[in-house]
């Protein structure tokens, strides 16, 4: 496994190459002012998705409020800014998105809502000879969505952490 600093908004910690007859995941961390969430994504030796884990933080003291059970409503308009690191720690110039699209894998995965604005884009399973992404979001604020994406290429490995952030403009 492997730690990806990506900036200030996301964090990754993945499994470099997939192995035959090992588990793999990704865990994928979320910072908002002094709250950090994370979503780990594991995946079984033959390539089943076996768990989601959602880790909820504050630093300096106890959580101050239960966690939200519904998602915070999806109208309006949303720009946003997209950035990403490669494994050799090539990270690209953060690029305008003019397009809120909510499921980036356009129907692929199935999309689940977890408490705190968190959602996740699952795989059910991974082939190897197949690319795939472990994907993860949360809506930090009514007007703030950030979203992660670890992706692997046909033979397994990382090849890319992306950190999107949209904004409501209206």
């Amino acid at each position: 496994m492997r730690t990806i600093y990506l900036n200030q908004n996301a964090t990754a910690w993945v499994t470099q190459k997939r192995q035959i007859d090992q588990s793999f995941g990704a865990e994928l961390f979320f910072y908002h002012e002094n709250k950090r969430t994370s979503v780990a994504h594991i995946y079984n030796a033959q390539g089943e998705l076996e768990k989601i884990t959602q880790i909820r933080e504050q630093w300096g003291n106890f959580p101050e409020y239960s966690p939200r059970e519904t998602l915070t409503q999806l109208s309006g308009s949303w720009i946003g800014e997209k950035q990403s690191i490669t494994p050799d720690l090539k990270l690209s110039e953060p690029e305008k998105v003019d397009e809120f699209v909510f499921d980036p894998t356009h129907g692929k995965n199935q999309c689940i809502f977890l408490p705190d604005g968190v959602v996740c884009y699952l795989q059910k399973s991974v082939k190897f000879g197949e690319s795939f992404e472990i994907t993860a979001g949360q809506f930090v604020s009514d007007q703030e969505y950030k979203r992660i994406t670890a992706e692997y290429d046909e033979s397994g490995v990382f090849i890319r952490l992306t950190c999107e952030i949209f904004h409501r403009i209206n």
